[in-house]
């Protein structure tokens, strides 16, 4: 891959993860007026909400170019009278649901293609990484020995008092010096690639429980919160690439 479609390719990136945000702000947003649904029967609210949840969810799949995404149906999802006293009620909380399974599904597929895209450039990141330290370090703008004191320190090593000097006059420091900035670079884009596989079975999760809700399983909101807590952390550590 050229220098120039990496451009291209770390810019549609950070495209993607900008409208993910914006789609995941409209989740948690459309999560909290389902609450309210459920508590004061906040009805606008709640399916205002699922639909803004569904479009932004559905204008960062394609800019992620997940494709076609099929919608989601009703299944098994009912609630009757004997969960709410109010049927239309009722009614509202099952459609909204829907709505909210169907702004997951779409999330879930355009990170799944954020994450094949970013995988797809992850090399070529790490070899960028390294090449941009070497051409600091022989330009005399940056001192390699200041580089390798974060990442040696995570070692539990303590480098010489003159790093620099050493790295001057020897190969085999200048190849260790390299060897550690790649292993810390191949770690960092290890641990996003760990985050996005976390941040899709959180999704799937999510999904599993708006499609299994039933009158005799209701949904239980306290649960639907400690797993969106959860993703909201995981995607928060995928903000750039």
């Amino acid at each position: 891959m050229s220098s120039g479609e990496l451009s291209a390719a770390r810019r549609k990136l950070a495209t993607t993860i900008s409208a993910r945000a914006k789609a995941v702000s409209a989740l948690n947003g459309a999560y909290g007026a389902l609450a309210a649904e459920a508590a004061y029967d906040a009805r606008a609210d709640a399916s205002a909400a699922a639909r803004n949840a569904i479009d932004a969810a559905q204008t960062y799949a394609t800019l992620a170019g997940a494709g076609a995404v099929t919608p989601l149906v009703a299944s098994v999802v009912t609630y009757g009278a004997g969960l709410w006293a109010d049927r239309a009620q009722a009614r509202r909380l099952r459609d909204d649901n829907l709505k909210m399974a169907n702004a997951v599904n779409l999330l879930a597929k355009g990170l799944a293609k954020e994450k094949a895209d970013f995988e797809r450039i992850a090399d070529e990141i790490v070899q960028q990484e390294v090449e941009a330290h070497g051409a600091l370090a022989r330009s005399g703008l940056a001192s390699a020995g200041q580089a390798l004191d974060p990442l040696t320190s995570g070692l539990g090593v303590t480098l010489v008092k003159d790093p620099d000097a050493v790295l001057t006059k020897s190969a085999s420091a200048r190849a260790a010096t390299q060897a550690v900035i790649l292993a810390s670079a191949n770690g960092k884009t290890a641990a996003l690639k760990a985050r996005y596989s976390a941040s899709l079975a959180a999704l799937d999760e999510l999904k599993r429980q708006h499609l299994e809700a039933t009158d005799d399983k209701p949904l239980d909101l306290s649960i639907l919160n400690q797993r969106l807590s959860e993703l909201d952390g995981l995607l928060a550590q995928l903000k750039s690439n």
